[in-house]
Order: structure tokens, then C-alpha cells, then sequence
């Protein structure tokens, strides 16, 4: 676990999206570990993320106080309490739109994965701007987080704006929102099943 990468940390935070195959226990292990992990000793993880060392700093010092923890509890609550059902109360839209707003990448990354739970309506809405917004983060890690939620919520018209980052300076970041892309176009073009064949 040590030896993480881009794609490892990635999986970590897809972890938010599939409590329904663990229990909350195990979900908590793996985002506590996330937050304890010791950075410094992945040299190779840190000059890949496209974060400056100064807020690499910064981040080690913020997973240490309880602001951290407050954060990460709330988000894996709203993540085991909505994964099944997509609805989020005004509250829970409300943590994660704070969270994606956050100065610390940290929580701006697993907010947005996070948001992957609000697919009902009008969550998926009131979402979808700030998403939006963090496909333009200075931190390739947010990037590539918010393009993979918007390629699971589902809807097309975010297909232009995710083609922007096809040009990415991050080849992992334009392999997500292509990956983001065909999800969204393969949807787009599925029939209907819940509707009734034409006689």
C-alpha cells in the first residue's frame, strides 16, 4: 500500500462509491489510511501529482487535525447512507459543495468523488456546476475526480467540457475523461428499457 500511485490512489477514493459490497468498518479503514499514510515516503507519487511541494506541505499538516477527520467522517456518511438510493438531502448537497470549495486539495479530490452517490435529481443538478468547475483545478488528482463522476452521473451534456481535458497535460487525466466520455456517449445511445417496444 506503500507504493501508491496515481491509479492507486484513484481506486482508494472509488472506494467511496461501493460501500454496498463493504462494511462501513472496512470503508473507514481505507480512508483513514489514506489520511495517515505518509506521503514523503512516495517520492514518485508526489512529482506525478501535479501538486507544488509548498501544498504537499501544507496537505501533511491538514490530514493531522480534526478538521480533516470532521471532513472524511461526513463524507463516507453521506456515502454509506445514499449509495443505494442516488438521494441527497439539502444538507448533504450542502457538505459536499463545501468540501469541493475547499482550499485543500485533499477534500476537493474525495468530494468529488464522493458526489458520485447524487445521481437523483435535483442533487445531480445543484452538483454538476461545481464538478464542472473542478475539471479546470490546478491538481491533476481533482481533475481526474471530477471527470469520473460526471461520466457516472450520467449525463451528456457534460461531454464538451470533459472533451477539453482530452488535451490534458496529464495522460492519466485524459485517459479518465475519455473513459468518462464513452460511459456518457454509451448511455446516450442505450435504448430505453423501461420503455414498451413499439407493436
Amino acid at each position: 500500500m506503500r507504493n501508491i500511485n496515481q491509479l492507486g490512489r484513484l481506486t482508494i477514493l472509488v472506494l467511496l462509491t461501493i460501500t454496498v459490497a463493504q462494511s462501513a468498518a472496512q470503508v473507514s479503514s481505507q480512508l483513514e489510511h489514506q489520511a495517515s499514510v505518509e506521503l514523503v515516503s512516495m517520492p514518485p507519487y508526489w512529482k506525478n501529482s501535479g501538486v507544488p511541494e509548498a501544498d504537499w506541505r501544507d496537505h501533511e499538516d491538514w490530514k493531522k487535525t480534526p478538521e480533516c477527520k470532521v471532513m472524511m467522517d461526513k463524507l463516507v456518511d453521506i456515502v454509506k447512507a445514499r449509495e443505494a438510493s442516488g438521494n441527497l438531502t439539502p444538507n448533504e448537497v450542502e457538505t459536499l459543495i463545501t468540501c469541493m470549495q475547499s482550499p485543500h486539495f485533499d477534500a476537493r479530490d474525495m468530494a468529488a468523488t464522493a458526489a458520485m452517490v447524487g445521481r437523483e435529481e435535483p442533487a445531480r443538478s445543484v452538483l454538476r456546476p461545481y464538478l464542472l468547475s473542478l475539471l479546470q483545478d490546478p491538481v491533476s488528482l481533482v481533475r481526474m475526480a471530477a471527470a469520473e463522476t460526471l461520466g457516472r452521473l450520467g449525463d451528456a451534456k457534460v461531454i464538451p467540457d470533459l472533451q477539453l481535458l482530452l488535451e490534458d497535460e496529464r495522460p492519466l487525466v485524459a485517459r479518465v475523461a475519455q473513459r468518462a466520455i464513452s460511459k456518457l456517449q454509451h448511455k446516450d445511445t442505450t435504448p430505453d428499457s423501461s420503455k414498451s417496444p413499439k407493436q
